[in-house]
């Protein structure tokens, strides 16, 4: 059987090349993260019971308010793209199985998975994705509420007050989370000026609660 440190020892160096090169690092030893001061977007990679793996392609926008890292938007990697062993960790015996499905895992995540991250990479993608009915396969397990509040806050952090407010206006018909979405329209209507000084203390407020680390971020090492 193959040790919890081995997998690990695995999974760094199946990896460490390709983070150096784009700009990942481990979070985690099961967690690699880019951190683009406002987003970040990571892989999780989770051995369940019965040693079968699972991983998640998480983009996360540090303007909305946050305690933990959350699975708000994501997607299981398997269903970016064509995968060779999945489901993976079913069949590792050992150490040149469990190798095999990490090289798999690796592949579909710096070709497809990459493009997924690029395709979630900034707030006005993040709006483009909840508009274009085209990418509808990206938006499935992303919650209704959570895209609503995504494109309107995301229009509000871009300064596109007007349209921030439509859709916050919009949502509120539909959600259940009426006190979190009338505190954004309350902040878009009576402190608008604000919202630029607002979003950086979420962001940095938001930032100190996920324990990123500023050297990790290009954004922040440029002014550090």
């Amino acid at each position: 059987n193959i040790t919890q440190r081995e997998r690990t020892k695995i999974i760094k160096e199946t990896f460490k090349q390709f983070n150096e090169e784009n700009g990942f690092y481990f979070r985690t030893p099961r967690v690699i993260l880019k951190d683009s001061y406002d987003i970040i977007h990571y892989l999780t990679i989770t051995t369940n019971g019965g040693g079968s793996i699972t991983c998640d392609l998480v983009a996360q926008p540090l303007y909305l308010p946050e305690t933990s890292l959350n699975l708000n938007i994501s997607v299981r990697l398997n269903f970016i793209e064509k995968t060779k062993l999945f489901p993976w960790g079913h069949y590792d015996d050992g150490v040149k199985e469990y190798e095999d499905d990490i090289e798999d895992i690796f592949r579909v995540f710096s070709t497809g998975g990459i493009q997924w991250f690029s395709t979630f990479g900034s707030p006005q993608k993040l709006i483009d994705v909840v508009d274009d009915w085209s990418l509808e396969k990206y938006k499935d397990p992303w919650h209704p509420d959570s895209r609503n509040e995504t494109r309107a806050v995301s229009y509000l952090y871009l300064g596109e007050i007007d349209k921030g407010v439509y859709y916050l206006k919009k949502a509120l018909v539909d959600t259940k989370r009426t006190e979190r979405f009338q505190n954004w329209l309350n902040l878009a209507q009576n402190e608008s000026e604000r919202l630029p000084e607002i979003f950086d203390e979420i962001i940095l407020t938001t930032r100190k609660n996920l324990k990123l680390k500023d050297d990790k971020c290009e954004f922040l090492k440029n002014k550090i």
